[in-house]
């Protein structure tokens, strides 16, 4: 069984790039919490930091770095100090980077903004469930409070409608709904996924 990780910090390992060119390994795991500043993300980035992390000679005179591996969040090899800040800044606000993986799956990293109206309405809104069913109990109460459903499940033709379906059809067209692996199994529900639920408007 996979142990829990520390969720509210973003690892990432920095290799400098020419070292790798010449088939040699010189990189170095830096981990970023919400605190971290841009300037600090900028000197972690910095090549002749990498080779003194690595303890290797700095003799390959690279000026380049790339993102070699990644862990809660994905950081794109090639990410910028202020990529990377993007993450930084929305951690603040959300301090699990899983909430950060379920929205970026809908909103791609390249337009990430702290102060978008997207982003504020997802923090403030977001529910996050255990299990796929628990969300669509959600929604099937979504659907008494806004269309009546509990009249409709009352009249002569409810035995025609798959209510199952359309609570389905009711997460998928008016939810986003984003299945995040939680990347090992929970001690006390024995989920290993969390589910991901806000408003599409």
């Amino acid at each position: 069984m996979e142990t829990k990780t520390n969720k509210d910090n973003i690892n990432v390992a920095i290799q400098c790039l020419a070292c790798y060119n010449m088939g040699k390994l010189t990189f170095y795991w830096k981990s970023y919490t919400k605190n971290t500043t841009l300037e600090e993300i900028e000197n972690s980035l910095d090549v002749e930091t990498i080779h003194t992390k690595a303890k290797v000679p700095y003799l390959c005179n690279g000026d380049e770095y790339m993102i070699a591996d990644n862990e809660n969040i994905k950081v794109e090899e090639y990410a910028t100090a202020k990529d990377i800040y993007k993450f930084v800044e929305l951690l603040q606000d959300v301090d699990d980077t899983d909430y950060i993986n379920a929205y970026t799956q809908i909103n791609h990293v390249e337009y990430l903004d702290r102060e978008s109206s997207s982003w504020t309405e997802f923090k403030d809104n977001v529910l996050v469930f255990n299990w796929l069913d628990d969300a669509l109990d959600y929604v099937e109460e979504y659907l008494m409070e806004i269309y009546d459903y509990a009249s409709i499940q009352d009249s002569f033709f409810s035995d025609w409608i798959s209510w199952d379906s359309l609570k389905e059809y009711a997460l998928e067209n008016y939810f986003w709904c984003v299945e995040i692996d939680l990347g090992y199994k929970d001690e006390k529900t024995f989920n290993t996924s969390r589910y991901f639920v806000w408003d599409r408007d």
